[in-house]
């Protein structure tokens, strides 16, 4: 039995804004996006939207730090992200090897995987250069 997923003009919008991004952007983010588009949604239709389209497996949310704002990416392939820990920047990157470190983990662990992620923190290109810059005067 296929599941038909119902998909509103208001989870389309959102979906769109996603799918288009090249970064990975918040709900304010997002809100921000439709109205630059002259499409106004309540913030609460945002973020059922995003619930939706997140459990119905059309966008992941990313959770960026400890009760960060989640962001939301449009690939829903298998890969993974880094983090800059100044600015909250997130890229993404393939996984090489990703079903040995799985075999690796249920070996180890007995568990069944259902899902595995795998995300870096660091500086990115940006705050590197900040970074550096501020270091010039020392």
């Amino acid at each position: 039995m296929s599941t038909v997923l119902r998909l509103t003009k208001q989870r389309r919008a959102v979906l769109d804004i996603v799918v288009s991004a090249s970064d990975h952007p918040t709900a304010a983010e997002i809100m921000e996006r439709l109205q630059d588009r002259g499409q106004r949604f309540a913030y609460g239709t945002v973020y059922n939207s995003l619930k939706f389209l997140t459990t119905a497996g059309l966008v992941r949310e990313v959770q960026v730090g400890d009760g960060g704002a989640a962001h939301y990416d449009g690939r829903t392939d298998e890969h993974s992200h880094i983090i800059c820990s100044r600015c909250q920047a997130i890229d993404e990157f393939d996984w090489p090897q990703r079903d040995v470190m799985i075999e690796y983990a249920k070996a180890q662990t007995r568990f069944e995987v259902r899902d595995a992620s795998l995300v870096f923190e660091g500086l990115c290109p940006t705050c590197q250069a900040d970074a550096s810059h501020g270091q010039e005067g020392m």
